[in-house]
C-alpha cells in the first residue's frame, strides 16, 4: 500500500539526517532513517482517490517490480 511517514513534512532531526545522507546517494530525495513507528500504510477500496502532502517522506510498499498503479500529481506554488 501507500505508506506515508507521519509529521515528516516537517523540519526535524530525522529530516535533517536523511538530508544529508541523501546528499551523498544519486537520488537525493531518499529517505534512509526514518521512525518506524510513524510510518502508517493508507488503505482504501480500489479506485479511491487519496489525497497526500508530497513533501512528506512517502512511497509504495513493498516495492513491487510487476506491479503497476496510475498516479496524478499536482503541484501548487
Amino acid at each position: 500500500p501507500y505508506t506515508f511517514v507521519k509529521k515528516s513534512h516537517r523540519t526535524s532531526s530525522f529530516s535533517i539526517l536523511n538530508k544529508y545522507i541523501s546528499s551523498a546517494l544519486p537520488n537525493r530525495t531518499e529517505a534512509p532513517v526514518v521512525p518506524l513507528n510513524n510510518i502508517i500504510p493508507v488503505l482504501a477500496p480500489k479506485g479511491s482517490l487519496v489525497i497526500s502532502d508530497q513533501s512528506g517522506i512517502h512511497r509504495g510498499f513493498p516495492q513491487s517490480p510487476e506491479g503497476k498503479r496510475a498516479v496524478a500529481v499536482l503541484s501548487f506554488h
